[in-house]
């Protein structure tokens, strides 16, 4: 494993093993075309598995322009010698090495040609932004990257695109891993979610693809395409971390994933920024598998999505609130909108709380608090929506469980519990309680896991529940 250098455009050729332009074809210095960055093998000295080669981010020889290709056919990136166990990485240097000097490595096409990624390469750039992959066509047919190994640091640009056809800005095949990648589009789609997304999945191909820290902006106002996509008939994870989605798009209404069509993908969301005026699956022609959203809204708020419906813990929608707080210095009120909109026998609402018992072994009376609104046609029951508690027994050590479940459907029991409100927008609620006493003491510093269970779907968007997380215990 070694360091080696490229700078484009120096007058000779050197063998790759040093920063400064070689003094004649095959001496000690760096490479000089890009091509080498492209599959090419160079001309002098070797590349193998497991070097680092550093890209001067201007061209050499005086000439101090930024790196820009005009695609005439696709390009692979990366080299073919580098292994799983052993990448080879290449780095767009911003001025570690060559200082001063901090440029950029562009790769552009006006219609449908795109860049490949080759696996097991990791490509990075030391500034945000200096790798460039973009599309100036303002009607694009195509993606501009195909990114499997890792990619980081990049700008996707689609910002010229002004048609609402449907386009794939990045293919994510499997093992595909997009660190900090920075997406520019200036108008999505109309489809609403078969297929494609801005970042896509190949149909009939399930994958693992990881996505960090993403800054999206959807310049335009065309919110029918969906962002992450599942791609159609497969079984595909979706792994985001951090990152923002913001523009004009983004605050008017559009999809944030899509499983794709004949689909059953996964998504894992964590403190990916959400404006609370888009929506987060489509719904179409899908069967998503599950999809966990934490710290979606800047702060604490979360969001759950299943087959039975989905679930939201965002503070910024003016929740009713309870006893539930946000673990911040202000002690931030919250609870759970809970949308069972899918919830049947086979497919229940599942929503789960969990606390440590500090206090002394005990028999305890477990309280789920719940917000029941007055648009459930036939209002819920205790056969159709209930509680089931699982404890340590303190005699035991063992877990044990116990239900509110009664099979005669007798109604719900009422609380006086002091909600901050029983109205949201235009849904009124009902206040009601959920409780069951354990038939032995519960054990000191254990946990108590509360799963709210529903088996009855929402005849309407306004039939919801909010749910107090904080569950009680005396």
């Amino acid at each position: 494993m070694a360091n080696k250098y490229l700078i484009h455009g120096a007058t000779y050729c050197g063998d790759g093993t040093a920063s400064n332009e070689a003094a004649s074809a095959g001496a000690a210095g760096a490479w000089n075309n890009i091509n080498v960055f492209e599959g090419t093998a160079p001309a002098y000295g070797s590349l193998a598995s497991g070097d680092t080669v550093y890209i001067r981010s201007k061209t050499g020889a005086g000439a101090d322009a930024n790196i820009s290709t005009t695609l005439s056919a696709s390009k692979n990136l990366g080299s073919s010698a580098a292994t799983a166990s052993k990448p080879i990485t290449w780095i767009i240097d911003g001025g570690t090495i060559w200082t001063g000097v901090s440029g950029s490595v562009t790769y552009q096409n006006g219609s449908n040609l795109y860049c490949v990624g080759l696996g097991n390469n990791v490509i990075r750039a030391e500034v945000q932004d200096a790798l460039i992959f973009k599309n100036t066509a303002t009607s694009p047919t195509g993606p501009v990257f195909y990114a499997y190994g890792v990619i980081a640091n990049a700008l996707f640009d689609f910002a010229a695109k002004t048609s609402t056809s449907d386009i794939a800005m990045v293919m994510v095949p499997n093992g595909a891993v997009l660190v900090n990648p920075h997406l520019v589009i200036g108008k999505t789609g109309t489809n609403p979610g078969y297929y494609p997304g801005l970042i896509t999945c190949p149909d009939y191909v399930s994958v693992l693809a990881t996505i960090i820290n993403p800054v999206i902006e959807l310049s335009g106002t065309t919110v029918g395409q969906t962002i992450f996509n599942g791609g159609a008939n497969t079984s595909s994870t979706f792994n985001i971390s951090g990152g923002s989605i913001s523009g004009t798009a983004a605050t008017t209404g559009a999809n944030v994933l899509s499983p794709g069509g004949g689909s059953n993908a996964a998504f894992s969301i964590v403190g990916l920024k959400i404006p609370r005026t888009m929506s987060i699956c489509t719904g179409y022609n899908q069967n998503i598998r599950q999809c966990d959203i934490s710290l979606c809204d800047g702060g604490f708020g979360g969001h759950h999505e299943a087959s039975w419906g989905w679930a939201t813990s965002r503070t910024d929608n003016n929740p009713p609130y309870l006893n539930a707080e946000l673990p911040d210095s202000a002690g931030t009120k919250w609870s759970t909108r809970v949308y069972p909109s899918g919830a049947t026998p086979a497919t229940p609402m599942l929503l789960r709380s969990a606390k440590t018992y500090s206090g002394t072994a005990a028999a305890l009376t477990i309280t789920q608090e719940v917000l029941v609104s007055t648009d459930f046609t036939t209002q819920p029951n205790k056969k159709t929506l209930w509680i089931e508690v699982d404890y340590t027994d303190d005699s035991t050590g063992l877990k044990k469980t116990i239900s509110s479940f009664d099979s005669s459907a007798s109604g719900l029991d009422s609380s006086t519990a002091g909600w901050s409100a029983t109205t949201w927008g235009a849904v009124s609620f009902n206040k009601r309680k959920l409780s069951v006493t354990t038939p032995t003491s519960v054990k000191q510093d254990t946990p108590i896991t509360v799963t709210l269970v529903s088996i009855q779907a929402a005849p309407s968007a306004n039939a919801i529940y909010f749910v107090d997380q904080d569950f009680g215990v005396v």
